[in-house]
Protein backbone atom coordinates (compact mmCIF):
# COMPACT_ATOMS: atom_id res chain seq x y z
CA UNK A 1 0.00 0.00 0.00
CA UNK A 2 1.11 3.59 -0.63
CA UNK A 3 0.55 6.55 1.65
CA UNK A 4 -2.83 7.01 -0.08
CA UNK A 5 -4.12 3.74 1.38
CA UNK A 6 -4.40 2.33 -2.14
CA UNK A 7 -2.10 -0.06 -4.00
CA UNK A 8 0.83 1.49 -5.91
CA UNK A 9 -0.18 3.13 -9.22
CA UNK A 10 -3.81 2.45 -8.37
CA UNK A 11 -6.35 2.25 -11.18
CA UNK A 12 -9.82 3.23 -9.96
CA UNK A 13 -12.83 2.55 -12.19
CA UNK A 14 -16.26 4.12 -11.78
CA UNK A 15 -18.99 2.35 -13.73
CA UNK A 16 -22.73 2.84 -13.95
CA UNK A 17 -25.39 5.03 -15.53
CA UNK A 18 -25.97 8.78 -15.96
CA UNK A 19 -25.26 9.50 -12.30
CA UNK A 20 -21.72 8.25 -12.88
CA UNK A 21 -21.54 9.47 -16.50
CA UNK A 22 -21.81 13.12 -15.43
CA UNK A 23 -21.63 14.37 -19.01
CA UNK A 24 -18.29 12.76 -19.85
CA UNK A 25 -17.01 12.52 -23.42
CA UNK A 26 -17.35 8.96 -24.73
CA UNK A 27 -14.59 9.68 -27.27
CA UNK A 28 -12.01 10.43 -24.57
CA UNK A 29 -11.09 7.74 -22.06
CA UNK A 30 -9.55 10.39 -19.82
CA UNK A 31 -12.83 12.34 -19.62
CA UNK A 32 -14.37 12.06 -16.16
CA UNK A 33 -17.50 14.21 -16.49
CA UNK A 34 -18.68 16.37 -13.61
CA UNK A 35 -19.93 13.78 -11.13
CA UNK A 36 -18.28 11.74 -8.37
CA UNK A 37 -15.48 10.22 -10.55
CA UNK A 38 -14.19 13.71 -11.36
CA UNK A 39 -14.63 14.83 -7.76
CA UNK A 40 -12.71 11.79 -6.53
CA UNK A 41 -9.81 12.47 -8.91
CA UNK A 42 -9.62 16.09 -7.79
CA UNK A 43 -9.85 15.16 -4.11
CA UNK A 44 -6.97 12.69 -4.48
CA UNK A 45 -4.81 15.29 -6.23
CA UNK A 46 -5.43 17.72 -3.40
CA UNK A 47 -4.94 15.21 -0.59
CA UNK A 48 -2.04 13.23 -2.08
CA UNK A 49 -0.29 15.37 -4.71
CA UNK A 50 2.33 13.53 -6.68
CA UNK A 51 0.83 10.08 -6.10
CA UNK A 52 0.13 8.25 -9.33
CA UNK A 53 -3.56 7.30 -9.47
CA UNK A 54 -5.47 6.65 -12.69
CA UNK A 55 -9.22 7.24 -12.60
CA UNK A 56 -11.61 5.93 -15.25
CA UNK A 57 -15.27 6.77 -15.79
CA UNK A 58 -17.22 4.33 -17.97
CA UNK A 59 -20.70 5.41 -16.87
CA UNK A 60 -23.25 5.56 -19.69
CA UNK A 61 -26.42 7.61 -19.37
CA UNK A 62 -29.56 5.47 -19.45
CA UNK A 63 -27.77 2.19 -18.84
CA UNK A 64 -29.31 -0.68 -16.88
CA UNK A 65 -27.34 -3.53 -15.26
CA UNK A 66 -28.00 -5.60 -18.40
CA UNK A 67 -26.51 -2.85 -20.60
CA UNK A 68 -23.45 -2.76 -18.35
CA UNK A 69 -23.14 -6.53 -18.53
CA UNK A 70 -23.07 -6.41 -22.34
CA UNK A 71 -20.25 -3.83 -22.34
CA UNK A 72 -18.39 -5.12 -19.30
CA UNK A 73 -15.43 -6.42 -21.31
CA UNK A 74 -14.32 -2.82 -21.82
CA UNK A 75 -14.30 -2.25 -18.07
CA UNK A 76 -12.35 -5.45 -17.47
CA UNK A 77 -9.74 -4.53 -20.11
CA UNK A 78 -8.87 -1.44 -18.06
CA UNK A 79 -7.48 -3.79 -15.37
CA UNK A 80 -8.79 -1.77 -12.42
CA UNK A 81 -7.56 -2.28 -8.88
CA UNK A 82 -10.77 -0.77 -7.48
CA UNK A 83 -14.27 -0.66 -8.99
CA UNK A 84 -17.07 1.60 -7.78
CA UNK A 85 -20.48 0.55 -9.15
CA UNK A 86 -23.73 2.53 -9.08
CA UNK A 87 -26.44 1.22 -11.37
CA UNK A 88 -30.04 0.04 -11.29
CA UNK A 89 -32.49 2.94 -11.20
CA UNK A 90 -33.09 2.92 -14.97
CA UNK A 91 -34.56 -0.58 -14.71
CA UNK A 92 -37.60 0.97 -13.03
CA UNK A 93 -38.84 2.58 -16.26
CA UNK A 94 -37.26 0.14 -18.69
CA UNK A 95 -39.32 -3.01 -18.33
CA UNK A 96 -38.60 -3.90 -14.71
CA UNK A 97 -39.50 -7.57 -14.25
CA UNK A 98 -39.19 -7.87 -10.50
CA UNK A 99 -36.50 -8.33 -7.90
CA UNK A 100 -35.53 -11.86 -8.88
CA UNK A 101 -34.82 -10.89 -12.50
CA UNK A 102 -32.91 -7.78 -11.42
CA UNK A 103 -30.87 -9.82 -8.95
CA UNK A 104 -29.95 -12.41 -11.59
CA UNK A 105 -28.42 -9.78 -13.87
CA UNK A 106 -26.65 -8.03 -11.00
CA UNK A 107 -25.14 -11.37 -10.00
CA UNK A 108 -23.79 -11.74 -13.53
CA UNK A 109 -22.11 -8.34 -13.20
CA UNK A 110 -20.51 -9.25 -9.89
CA UNK A 111 -19.45 -12.63 -11.22
CA UNK A 112 -17.68 -11.06 -14.21
CA UNK A 113 -15.91 -8.43 -12.14
CA UNK A 114 -14.89 -10.86 -9.41
CA UNK A 115 -13.71 -13.65 -11.69
CA UNK A 116 -11.98 -11.58 -14.39
CA UNK A 117 -10.32 -8.83 -12.35
CA UNK A 118 -8.46 -8.73 -9.07
CA UNK A 119 -10.23 -5.51 -8.14
CA UNK A 120 -11.76 -4.57 -4.81
CA UNK A 121 -15.44 -3.75 -5.39
CA UNK A 122 -17.32 -0.90 -3.75
CA UNK A 123 -21.07 -1.16 -4.43
CA UNK A 124 -23.42 1.81 -4.16
CA UNK A 125 -27.16 1.33 -3.66
CA UNK A 126 -29.51 2.58 -6.38
CA UNK A 127 -31.94 5.17 -5.05
CA UNK A 128 -34.91 7.32 -5.96
CA UNK A 129 -36.08 10.32 -3.93
CA UNK A 130 -39.81 10.90 -3.52
CA UNK A 131 -40.56 13.89 -5.72
CA UNK A 132 -42.39 17.05 -4.78
CA UNK A 133 -44.50 18.66 -7.55
CA UNK A 134 -41.59 20.98 -8.35
CA UNK A 135 -39.15 18.08 -8.55
CA UNK A 136 -41.54 16.25 -10.88
CA UNK A 137 -41.57 19.27 -13.19
CA UNK A 138 -37.76 19.02 -13.31
CA UNK A 139 -37.87 15.34 -14.23
CA UNK A 140 -38.21 13.79 -17.70
CA UNK A 141 -39.68 10.60 -16.18
CA UNK A 142 -43.46 10.85 -15.79
CA UNK A 143 -45.04 9.85 -12.47
CA UNK A 144 -41.66 9.43 -10.81
CA UNK A 145 -43.13 8.45 -7.46
CA UNK A 146 -44.90 5.52 -9.08
CA UNK A 147 -41.50 3.87 -9.49
CA UNK A 148 -40.54 4.10 -5.82
CA UNK A 149 -41.62 0.52 -4.93
CA UNK A 150 -39.51 -0.94 -7.77
CA UNK A 151 -36.42 1.03 -6.82
CA UNK A 152 -36.80 0.03 -3.18
CA UNK A 153 -36.79 -3.62 -4.29
CA UNK A 154 -33.59 -3.00 -6.24
CA UNK A 155 -32.01 -1.30 -3.24
CA UNK A 156 -32.85 -4.31 -1.08
CA UNK A 157 -31.44 -6.68 -3.71
CA UNK A 158 -28.13 -4.80 -4.00
CA UNK A 159 -27.82 -4.58 -0.22
CA UNK A 160 -28.38 -8.33 0.04
CA UNK A 161 -25.91 -9.17 -2.73
CA UNK A 162 -23.23 -6.97 -1.20
CA UNK A 163 -23.65 -8.86 2.06
CA UNK A 164 -23.64 -12.22 0.33
CA UNK A 165 -20.47 -11.50 -1.65
CA UNK A 166 -18.88 -9.70 1.31
CA UNK A 167 -18.45 -6.51 -0.68
CA UNK A 168 -18.13 -3.01 0.69
CA UNK A 169 -21.45 -1.18 0.42
CA UNK A 170 -22.36 2.49 0.33
CA UNK A 171 -26.02 2.49 1.48
CA UNK A 172 -27.07 5.58 -0.45
CA UNK A 173 -30.80 4.96 -0.03
CA UNK A 174 -30.43 4.74 3.75
CA UNK A 175 -28.16 7.78 3.89
CA UNK A 176 -30.69 9.78 1.88
CA UNK A 177 -33.47 8.66 4.21
CA UNK A 178 -31.51 9.90 7.20
CA UNK A 179 -30.72 13.19 5.47
CA UNK A 180 -34.41 13.75 4.77
CA UNK A 181 -35.33 12.78 8.30
CA UNK A 182 -32.82 15.35 9.59
CA UNK A 183 -34.57 18.08 7.60
CA UNK A 184 -32.57 18.29 4.36
CA UNK A 185 -35.03 19.36 1.60
CA UNK A 186 -35.33 16.61 -1.02
CA UNK A 187 -34.55 18.95 -3.92
CA UNK A 188 -31.26 19.86 -2.21
CA UNK A 189 -30.27 16.23 -2.68
CA UNK A 190 -31.65 15.78 -6.22
CA UNK A 191 -33.64 18.45 -8.07
CA UNK A 192 -35.33 15.80 -10.21
CA UNK A 193 -35.33 12.97 -7.67
CA UNK A 194 -32.73 11.02 -9.66
CA UNK A 195 -29.55 12.95 -10.37
CA UNK A 196 -27.54 14.14 -7.35
CA UNK A 197 -27.39 17.85 -6.60
CA UNK A 198 -24.12 19.28 -5.15
CA UNK A 199 -24.81 18.22 -1.56
CA UNK A 200 -25.55 14.61 -2.47
CA UNK A 201 -22.51 14.49 -4.77
CA UNK A 202 -20.36 15.63 -1.84
CA UNK A 203 -21.94 12.98 0.39
CA UNK A 204 -21.24 10.32 -2.23
CA UNK A 205 -17.61 11.44 -2.52
CA UNK A 206 -17.33 11.42 1.27
CA UNK A 207 -18.55 7.82 1.37
CA UNK A 208 -16.28 6.74 -1.50
CA UNK A 209 -13.21 8.19 0.18
CA UNK A 210 -14.09 6.32 3.36
CA UNK A 211 -15.08 3.13 1.52
CA UNK A 212 -11.76 2.99 -0.33
CA UNK A 213 -9.89 3.67 2.89
CA UNK A 214 -8.08 6.79 1.68
CA UNK A 215 -5.38 7.71 4.18
CA UNK A 216 -5.55 11.15 5.73
CA UNK A 217 -9.14 11.74 4.72
CA UNK A 218 -11.45 13.23 7.36
CA UNK A 219 -15.18 12.51 6.90
CA UNK A 220 -17.28 15.62 6.26
CA UNK A 221 -20.81 14.25 6.64
CA UNK A 222 -22.63 12.05 9.10
CA UNK A 223 -21.97 9.92 10.93
CA UNK A 224 -24.81 7.91 9.47
CA UNK A 225 -26.32 4.88 11.10
CA UNK A 226 -25.65 1.96 8.83
CA UNK A 227 -28.62 -0.23 7.84
CA UNK A 228 -29.21 -3.56 9.51
CA UNK A 229 -27.45 -6.47 7.91
CA UNK A 230 -29.26 -7.96 4.94
CA UNK A 231 -30.91 -11.37 5.22
CA UNK A 232 -28.29 -12.71 2.84
CA UNK A 233 -25.70 -12.60 5.61
CA UNK A 234 -27.55 -15.34 7.49
CA UNK A 235 -27.80 -17.53 4.41
CA UNK A 236 -24.20 -16.81 3.52
CA UNK A 237 -23.08 -18.23 6.85
CA UNK A 238 -23.95 -21.61 5.34
CA UNK A 239 -22.73 -20.88 1.85
CA UNK A 240 -19.37 -19.74 3.18
CA UNK A 241 -18.68 -23.37 3.98
CA UNK A 242 -17.81 -25.01 0.67
CA UNK A 243 -17.27 -28.74 0.61
CA UNK A 244 -14.62 -30.08 -1.78
CA UNK A 245 -14.77 -33.55 -3.28
CA UNK A 246 -11.36 -33.75 -4.94
CA UNK A 247 -11.97 -37.23 -6.30
CA UNK A 248 -15.14 -36.26 -8.14
CA UNK A 249 -13.86 -32.76 -9.05
CA UNK A 250 -16.85 -31.09 -7.47
CA UNK A 251 -17.66 -28.33 -4.99
CA UNK A 252 -20.76 -28.70 -2.84
CA UNK A 253 -22.72 -25.89 -1.20
CA UNK A 254 -25.85 -27.00 0.62
CA UNK A 255 -27.75 -29.13 -1.91
CA UNK A 256 -26.01 -27.87 -5.05
CA UNK A 257 -23.12 -29.56 -6.81
CA UNK A 258 -20.69 -27.39 -8.78
CA UNK A 259 -18.47 -29.09 -11.34
CA UNK A 260 -14.88 -27.93 -11.71
CA UNK A 261 -13.49 -27.68 -15.25
CA UNK A 262 -10.06 -26.96 -16.63
CA UNK A 263 -11.00 -23.28 -16.84
CA UNK A 264 -12.11 -22.89 -13.23
CA UNK A 265 -10.00 -20.29 -11.46
CA UNK A 266 -9.09 -20.40 -7.77
CA UNK A 267 -8.39 -17.07 -6.10
CA UNK A 268 -6.97 -16.29 -2.67
CA UNK A 269 -7.99 -13.15 -0.79
CA UNK A 270 -5.37 -11.79 1.57
CA UNK A 271 -4.44 -8.37 2.92
CA UNK A 272 -7.29 -6.75 1.01
CA UNK A 273 -6.10 -8.07 -2.36
CA UNK A 274 -7.25 -11.01 -4.45
CA UNK A 275 -4.77 -13.05 -6.48
CA UNK A 276 -5.11 -16.00 -8.84
CA UNK A 277 -3.68 -19.01 -7.00
CA UNK A 278 -4.41 -21.85 -9.39
CA UNK A 279 -6.52 -22.86 -12.36
CA UNK A 280 -8.22 -26.03 -13.43
CA UNK A 281 -9.08 -29.41 -11.95
CA UNK A 282 -5.61 -29.87 -10.48
CA UNK A 283 -6.29 -27.05 -8.04
CA UNK A 284 -8.95 -29.21 -6.43
CA UNK A 285 -6.39 -31.24 -4.53
CA UNK A 286 -5.56 -29.96 -1.09
CA UNK A 287 -2.32 -30.88 0.69
CA UNK A 288 -3.87 -33.86 2.44
CA UNK A 289 -4.92 -35.86 -0.59
CA UNK A 290 -6.28 -38.66 1.58
CA UNK A 291 -9.23 -36.46 2.52
CA UNK A 292 -11.99 -36.57 -0.05
CA UNK A 293 -14.11 -33.87 1.56
CA UNK A 294 -12.53 -30.65 2.79
CA UNK A 295 -14.42 -27.62 4.10
CA UNK A 296 -13.10 -24.10 3.69
CA UNK A 297 -14.42 -20.56 3.91
CA UNK A 298 -14.95 -18.75 0.64
CA UNK A 299 -17.37 -17.98 -2.13
CA UNK A 300 -18.06 -19.37 -5.56
CA UNK A 301 -19.18 -17.89 -8.87
CA UNK A 302 -21.19 -20.31 -10.99
CA UNK A 303 -21.21 -20.13 -14.77
CA UNK A 304 -24.05 -22.38 -15.90
CA UNK A 305 -26.80 -24.62 -14.61
CA UNK A 306 -27.48 -28.18 -15.69
CA UNK A 307 -30.98 -29.52 -15.03
CA UNK A 308 -31.38 -26.88 -12.34
CA UNK A 309 -29.10 -28.60 -9.86
CA UNK A 310 -25.62 -29.36 -11.22
CA UNK A 311 -23.68 -26.19 -12.02
CA UNK A 312 -20.31 -25.37 -13.51
CA UNK A 313 -17.91 -23.43 -11.30
CA UNK A 314 -16.31 -20.44 -12.98
CA UNK A 315 -14.29 -19.12 -10.05
CA UNK A 316 -13.68 -20.01 -6.42
CA UNK A 317 -12.57 -17.39 -3.88
CA UNK A 318 -10.74 -18.68 -0.81
CA UNK A 319 -10.85 -16.33 2.15
CA UNK A 320 -7.77 -15.29 4.11
CA UNK A 321 -6.51 -18.02 6.39
CA UNK A 322 -7.47 -20.89 4.07
CA UNK A 323 -4.85 -20.32 1.38
CA UNK A 324 -2.52 -22.94 2.83
CA UNK A 325 -5.14 -25.60 2.16
CA UNK A 326 -4.70 -25.19 -1.57
CA UNK A 327 -1.74 -26.19 -3.72
CA UNK A 328 -1.76 -26.59 -7.51
CA UNK A 329 -1.05 -30.18 -8.52
CA UNK A 330 0.62 -30.80 -11.87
Amino acid sequence: MTKTGLVPNARVLFSGDSITDGGRSYADLASLGESHPHMFAEAMKALHPGERITVFNTGVAGDTPLNLYYRISGDIELQPDYIVILIGVNDAWNGYKGRAAFERVYRLLLGEFLSKTQAELLVMEPFLIEATPEMQRNCVIENLNGFLPSVREMTAAVRQLAAEYRLKLIPLAEIIRQELEAGTPPDVLAADGIHPAPRLKEIMLDQIMQGLGISGYAPKFGPYKMPEKAEAVTRQAVRDRICVNARQKTLIIEDRVYHVTGDTEFYVSENGATRLAARGRAAMFCKDCNVDFTWFNGRLVAKSALDGIALTAEAVFVEKGAAEDWVPVS
